[in-house]
C-alpha cells in the first residue's frame, strides 16, 4: 500500500499480506508520515469515522473521502449531513436574499428619508417667506394707516383752513362795509363843515342883507339872519 503526494509523488508505503489490513496499514502510514495541516484523500475502503477521528485528532490533517453505500453507516450520516448542508446553504441564501431586501430597503428609506429632509427644508424655506410676506403685508398695512390717518389729519386741516378763509372773507367784507360807512360819514361830515364854514362867510359878508335860506345838513333848514 503506498501513500503518494496529490502530484502523484509516492511518499511512503507499507505491505499487506492478509485481507483486511488496509486499515492498520493506513494508519501506520500516517505514523510515518507528517501530514498535519496537509488534505489526505482516501477512497472508499477508509471512509469511516474511526479514521476520521485519527486524521483530525491525532494527526491534525484535513481528508476528503469517497464514500459508497457498502458503508451504510458513513453514507447516511453523510447524506443527512449533505441535507442539513443544502437546508443551511437554503437557509443562509433566504437570510442573504432577505439581507439584500432589507438593504434595498435601508437604501430605499435612506432616498425617502433625503427627499423627506428636502422637503421639509423647502417647507421651512416656504414658512419662512410665508412668515417673511405676512411680516410685510403688516408693514404695509400699518404705512397704509399711517397715510390714511395723515389723510384724514390733512383733510381736517384742509377743512379748518376752508372756515378760517371764509371767516376771515366775512370779516373781511364787514370790515369793507365799515369803512365804506365810515368814508360815507367822513364826506358827509366834510360836506356839513363846508357849509358851515360857508355859513359863517356868508354871514359875515352878508350882514344887512335880506335874510336867504341856505342848504344845512341832515336834520333841517338853518336860518341865517343878519346880526345888528
Amino acid at each position: 500500500m503506498t501513500l503518494a503526494a496529490h502530484d502523484g509523488r509516492p511518499v511512503a508505503s507499507r505491505c499487506v499480506f492478509e485481507e483486511g489490513g488496509e486499515a492498520a496499514a493506513t494508519a501506520a502510514l500516517l505514523e510515518d508520515v507528517d501530514v498535519r495541516g496537509r488534505m489526505v484523500t482516501l477512497d472508499a475502503l477508509h471512509s469511516s469515522f474511526d479514521m476520521e477521528r485519527r486524521l483530525v485528532e491525532m494527526h491534525g490533517a484535513d481528508y476528503l473521502f469517497a464514500v459508497k453505500p457498502n458503508c451504510p453507516e458513513t453514507f447516511e450520516a453523510l447524506a443527512a449531513a449533505a441535507e442539513r448542508t443544502a437546508a443551511i446553504a437554503s437557509k443562509e441564501q433566504a437570510v442573504a436574499e432577505r439581507e439584500r431586501q432589507v438593504s434595498v430597503r435601508g437604501a430605499a428609506l435612506e432616498v425617502m428619508s433625503s427627499r423627506l429632509a428636502a422637503r421639509e427644508r423647502d417647507v421651512k424655506q416656504e414658512g419662512d417667506l410665508v412668515v417673511a410676506a405676512g411680516r410685510e403685508i403688516d408693514a404695509m398695512r400699518e404705512a397704509a394707516e399711517n397715510e390714511r390717518v395723515k389723510a384724514v389729519a390733512a383733510k381736517h386741516e384742509l377743512e379748518t383752513g376752508r372756515s378760517s378763509l371764509s371767516m376771515e372773507r366775512m370779516r373781511r367784507k364787514r370790515a369793507e362795509a365799515k369803512a365804506a360807512k365810515l368814508e360815507r360819514e367822513l364826506k358827509v361830515r366834510r360836506k356839513a363843515d363846508d357849509l358851515r364854514q360857508q355859513a359863517e362867510e356868508a354871514e359875515r359878508d352878508g350882514r344887512g342883507r335880506t335874510p336867504k335860506t341856505i342848504c344845512s345838513p341832515p336834520g333841517g333848514i338853518r336860518r341865517i339872519r343878519k346880526h345888528e
